[in-house]
């Protein structure tokens, strides 16, 4: 497992929400899940955006 980072940032107040709500639906609490799940997203953004990128 990669060593995890803490990071601060702003995001859109009802898109935080939105996906703070996604994750304690799937997992019942926000406790160690948020970070994984964002992790994830983080993941999925940058593949995505890679073969966007390299397809140009």
């Amino acid at each position: 497992m990669d060593k995890p980072v803490k990071i601060s940032v702003h995001v859109n107040e009802d898109e935080w929400l939105a996906f703070k709500n996604y994750v304690l639906s799937k997992y019942g609490c926000l406790w160690k899940y948020l970070g994984e799940e964002l992790s994830k997203a983080i993941k999925l953004y940058l593949s995505q955006v890679a073969d966007a990128h390299t397809r140009k």
